[in-house]
């Protein structure tokens, strides 16, 4: 007996059946079990197929990822070569256009310290577009390197208030920072640090008028030190805060984008990477706009054994523990 194996309403073989006794003898039960029996089997077909088909498009899926990964690899070398690159030649353009804006070469005449200065200002713009772009490829590489040490964060905050107080003096804003502080040491990668609040302090200072001002505290909190950094510049409207800490972080009308003030959206995706790296958290609130904006960031307070924790895991680090005297 001879039943057509029928997959997706197309017949794509036969069953043959051998029996021993005569058509006229099989019973009509018997003839339904060899045709349920045919049913199954194009069902176990069927799925067979599938399956197949199922593996065939999870390997072809796997292949596209590792190529995509293998691109990404190409992309982040590519980025990092191209910034040391770029890097190099743009220092060496931004030092001939200070020298000469001093005078090294001889005196130029207002209208060409004009353009001078416009260059100037251009070239350092695209050396910090580039670091950023170095830093992050770092960071979503995994290539990043901290250098855990016991950090007096006090210190590092003088630092880089002694670099932007003179713009700041020549914008009108005031820095509020109260001297001789005494600050529980933290542990953190004193470099990356100064980094974070350099990208802080310049961005509130871009974004606060003249008179305005920029206060920079410290609050002990459990085992987190905080740090804030607040303005009283053009603030952030409840549903932008979100969005500030994204990678190209650019909002409409809002406090990062400031007719005044010009930016890549980099700075606070990288403060927040950076934070997150040492395992702290960082955050902003603002009352509304035009009422100044308040950002924070926690670091762990110094001890050897959390320290010791960097090292097992998955973060590329080094721990200092040798000297630990601030």
């Amino acid at each position: 007996m001879l039943y057509p194996l029928v997959v997706k309403g197309q017949a794509i073989g036969v069953m043959i059946f051998s029996l021993i006794k005569n058509e006229e003898n099989v019973s009509g039960d018997e003839k339904k079990l060899l045709e349920r029996f045919v049913d199954i089997v194009g069902l176990a077909v069927q799925n067979s197929s599938l399956y197949t088909s199922v593996k065939e498009s999870a390997e072809q899926l796997e292949r596209a990822n590792e190529k995509l990964k293998e691109l990404d690899k190409l992309k982040d070398e590519f980025v990092s070569l191209a910034s040391h690159e770029l890097r190099t030649p743009m220092t060496a353009i931004k030092s001939y256009l200070w020298m000469t804006l001093k005078g090294d070469a001889g005196e130029i005449n207002e209208k060409q310290k004009q353009y001078l200065d416009r260059a100037y200002m251009s070239v350092d713009r695209l050396i910090k577009l580039v670091n950023d772009m170095l830093n992050i490829s770092r960071i979503e590489s995994g290539r990043l390197t901290v250098n855990m040490q016991k950090v007096d964060i006090y210190k590092i905050t003088e630092e880089v208030l002694d670099e932007v107080r003179p713009k700041a003096n020549e914008q009108g804003v005031n820095i509020v920072f109260s001297p001789n502080q005494t600050i529980s040491p933290v542990l953190a990668d004193a470099d990356k640090i100064k980094e974070v609040i350099f990208n802080l302090v310049g961005n509130s200072l871009k974004f606060t008028p003249k008179d305005g001002s920029i206060t920079i505290t410290f609050r002990l909190n459990g085992e987190f030190l905080e740090t804030e950094i607040k303005d009283t510049g053009s603030g952030i409207s409840n549903e932008n805060l979100s969005k500030l800490f994204q990678k190209f972080g650019m909002i409409p009308e809002s406090y990062v984008m400031n007719k005044t003030a010009s930016g890549t959206g980099l700075g606070l995706y990288i403060c927040r990477s950076i934070i997150d790296i040492h395992k702290g958290k960082i955050w902003v609130t603002s009352a509304c706009v035009g009422k100044g904006a308040s950002f924070c960031f926690t670091l762990k307070v110094f001890n050897e054994k959390d320290a010791l924790e960097f090292v097992s895991s998955d973060i590329k680090v080094e721990v200092g523990l040798v000297n630990t005297q601030v």
